[in-house]
């Protein structure tokens, strides 16, 4: 459907901590959490009072050359196991930053080596195109936000750097150049680098730079491998094995060291007469690599020289997921996606009416009489296409919740056009609750992040929409919504995950969007709340229950509760200069407007103690505490719109 032009943007080249929105911290991270407050408060350190400058400054800025603990967690990976990712300690990121300044011309060259990366950063950012989703959609945002609290969503790019090729692996597969290469070669081969980020040895960076005749001549790069060299190792607790995963920096870090090995063996074929376009191709995204070849002698030629190349840089293909196939190129993936999307397709279109207004095509609500049944049909459908296929509901849950997401959104544009006649305008909030059924379905069989963020967006959306412009309806609407979720929460706060120290993150996040639905239809989760708290202290699920009671009004019912579990959170040895997580509770509870002013200034003594500076009075502790409210770190807490930070995190994916 056509749409809008985006906009283009321009920002400041020479701010030095840009990488720290776009490059140091994971992607798969909870909706509340950016890295926007430390960048902000580190431009207005001097306008802070002194003990609070002090107080940053020494938690912060006294690094020099010693190792700091990451952040390291565990989220489901959606198949009854985890993904253990890396949040750097800030006084790390802010070493990445001084990287980018001073190195920013060799990443883009030693990453633009090889002719089998299909994504690479090419280019510093200097101006970039943001095609928004939600362009149309700006009654939607949150009005109480203003332009200061929003810290400038569009001001951003991306990613620091401009990528070449494709930004999602799957997209591949879609693309042009993949229907070319079906046509020239009979053969291909997928297979990946086992474990590849925990696997990297970080001294190899070193032997990648200095490989080839650029790097021998160079004296700045010699001295670039050895920074990032230690920069990895400084990050990750001085550990030589394994790299974080999780900030796009790490994947930098790879892609370099993989496009050494690229060239090696894009050396190694042409001496044995194999020549790249004619006999083979190869194409990698990431870690993943693809094999096109005329016939299955060469596939297997390619792919020894390939693993033994990486093999000297103590790196492995994971010979659990090779798949080889001939022509025709089509996965059984790719194959039950598309069919899972004919459905939804044609789900929609018996169920909506198409009209052209301003020379678009928006769509609204045929009559729905029930919108429980008409989920249900959908479901059935959908349940059909994984039985024909031998497939479950994993294989097929991610890409249709993108799906819904985006026809809720033109729900919503075409209300907002005024292209539904008024006696169709209650469907389109029944259409909306079928298909918020199907997405929450989906999400309860596999539970995910990323598609976390999708099922969000479309449900702050629709809670919007509905208070907006049916109040009539809120209170069916709401209790629809409390009712999809209540089963997926309370069978997910016992389950094995959280036993072996998994961060729910995909739970936390549907949490922190209901608070979005009026306060009386969240009296059911305090029970669901209570029990994560009273199980759990690691910094994310702390901080957004935290979020959760604060913002939904169930603060009154475990206030008592909140404050014992932070003074737990933080006993012990507190090292907030070295250790990320403390850094990150002690920075977000001092600023949390949800607390008393008692319990923050205990923490601020703590921290001050922590760090080795004398103790203040309470006036200056009180001052200090004003100065983090008024100035949040991680959190946001009251001055956040989550439909725009969902938005922001979605567009701010370089890969």
């Amino acid at each position: 459907m056509p749409r809008k032009k985006g906009q283009r943007y321009t920002f400041d080249r020479n701010d030095p901590n840009l990488p720290l929105i776009t490059d140091t911290s994971p992607d798969d991270v909870p909706i509340t959490f950016s890295n926007y407050g430390l960048r902000n408060n580190l431009i207005a350190l001097h306008k802070l009072g002194t003990d609070t400058s002090q107080f940053i400054s020494k938690a912060l800025l006294q690094l020099e050359d010693n190792f700091t603990q990451p952040l390291r967690y565990r989220i489901s990976n959606g198949e009854n196991a985890f993904r253990t990712m890396t949040l750097p300690h800030p006084s790390s990121q802010l070493r990445v930053c001084q990287i980018y300044s001073d190195y920013s011309d060799l990443i883009t060259y030693y990453c633009g080596r090889s002719s089998y990366s299909i994504r690479h950063p090419v280019k510093i950012s200097s101006s970039f195109y943001r095609k928004n989703p939600l362009a149309d959609l700006k009654k939607y945002r949150d009005s109480s936000i203003t332009e200061s609290d929003r810290d400038g969503m569009y001001k951003h790019p991306s990613a620091f750097f401009v990528y070449g090729g494709i930004n999602k692996y799957y997209k591949y597969f879609q693309s042009d150049e993949f229907y070319e290469m079906e046509k020239n070669f009979s053969s291909m081969l997928r297979v990946d680098v086992s474990t590849c980020f925990h696997s990297i040895y970080t001294h190899t960076i070193s032997w990648s730079v200095k490989d080839i005749e650029f790097g021998k001549n160079n004296t700045r790069a010699v001295s670039f491998g050895n920074e990032l060299d230690r920069a990895m190792q400084r990050m990750n607790y001085n550990e030589t094995n394994g790299i974080p995963v999780g900030p796009e920096f790490s994947r930098i870090f790879a892609e370099i060291i993989l496009q050494s090995v690229d060239e090696k063996v894009k050396s190694t074929l042409s001496q044995a007469g194999l020549s790249e376009g004619k006999d083979y191709v190869v194409r990698r995204y990431v870690d993943d690599y693809i094999i096109f070849a005329s016939n299955k002698d060469i596939t297997n030629h390619v792919r020894i020289a390939l693993s033994s190349h990486l093999s000297d840089m103590n790196l492995h293909l994971n010979d659990a997921k090779t798949e080889f196939m001939e022509r025709p190129f089509q996965t059984r993936t790719s194959s039950i996606a598309a069919a899972a999307l004919e459905v939804l397709d044609g789900f929609w279109q018996q169920n909506t009416v198409s009209v052209e207004r301003e020379e678009l095509t928006l769509s609204y609500a045929a009559p729905v009489k029930n919108y429980g049944l008409l989920a249900k049909s959908l479901i059935r459908s959908i349940k059909t296409v994984c039985y024909n296929n031998g497939s479950d509901y994993g294989s097929i849950a991610s890409v249709l919740s993108a799906a819904i997401d985006v026809r809720i959104q033109r729900l919503v544009d075409s209300y907002d056009r005024k292209a539904v006649p008024k006696d169709h305008l209650p469907y389109q909030v029944r259409l909306m609750m079928a298909l918020l059924e199907v997405s929450y379905f989906l999400y309860g069989i596999r539970p995910s992040v990323t598609a976390s963020y999708k099922l969000g967006r479309s449900t702050v959306l629709a809670i919007r929409f509905v208070r907006g412009n049916f109040q009539d309806m809120l209170p069916q609407f709401s209790e629809h919504i409390v009712r999809q979720c209540e089963g997926f929460l309370t069978s997910a706060t016992y389950d094995w995950a959280e036993d072996i120290g998994v961060v729910p993150i995909e739970k936390i996040n549907i949490m922190v969007c209901l608070t979005e639905l009026p306060h009386e239809y969240l009296k059911s989760f305090t029970p669901i709340v209570r029990k994560i708290l009273e199980r759990t202290d690691d910094y994310f699920s702390l901080i957004n229950v935290i979020f959760v009671a604060g913002r939904g009004g169930l603060l009154p019912s475990m206030a008592g509760l909140l404050e014992s579990r932070v003074r737990a959170a933080l006993g012990g040895e507190l090292r907030p200069d070295r250790k990320a997580e403390d850094f990150l509770k002690l920075f977000d509870l001092i600023s949390c407007p949800y607390l008393s002013h008692g319990i923050r200034q205990e923490l601020v003594q703590l921290g001050r103690v922590a760090l080795k500076m004398d103790p203040i009075n309470r006036a200056r502790r009180d001052a200090v505490v004003a100065d983090f409210e008024a100035n949040p770190w991680f959190t946001r807490w009251d001055r956040i719109d989550l439909l725009r930070e969902i938005t922001r995190r979605e567009l701010n994916q370089a890969y």
